[in-house]
């Protein structure tokens, strides 16, 4: 099995050239590393950056349509209340003068239907003999009878 091979990084950074050989130094290493160590933190922060710039960005657009709407919510209600005063002066201009009150017109007395009793027959009579509910009369001018068993 082979071993895994670590990735040393780009160990010539140097523009000084010495010939085709690559050496593993310890310093060109440490160098690497640091570069490395380097490229991925200005990553990390342009990464960060970014991600702020984002954020900004969605917040001022959200305070934008907040505001739209806001001002719309505005205007509606500007317009629903020009519309009343309009209505309401149209109302009174169209109004004219106060009239004078009118009495009250007399109230008629309903007409109740009575019930006339029918004469003591024999084995119903007691019955009919009784003191019978009046039948009422409906505004609609309908009679209402109660039924026997409540009577």
């Amino acid at each position: 099995m082979r071993k895994a091979v670590k990735d040393k990084g780009n160990l010539q950074q140097r523009k000084e050239y010495h010939g085709g050989a690559v050496f593993w130094s310890l310093r060109k290493l440490r160098e690497a590393r640091a570069r490395k160590k380097a490229e991925q933190a200005s990553a990390k922060l342009r990464k960060l950056q970014e991600k702020e710039e984002r954020e900004r960005l969605r917040a001022k657009k959200k305070e934008e349509k907040e505001r739209i709407t806001a001002e719309k919510e505005a205007e509606k209600q500007r317009k629903i209340q020009e519309k009343e005063n309009s209505k309401k002066a149209t109302q009174t201009s169209q109004k004219g003068k106060r009239k004078a009150s009118k009495p009250a017109a007399a109230l008629k007395q309903k007409k109740k239907q009575r019930v006339v009793v029918a004469k003591d027959r024999g084995d119903r009579g007691s019955e009919m003999a009784r003191d019978p509910a009046p039948i009422t009369i409906t505004r609609r001018g309908r009679n209402i009878k109660l039924p026997a068993k409540f009577q």
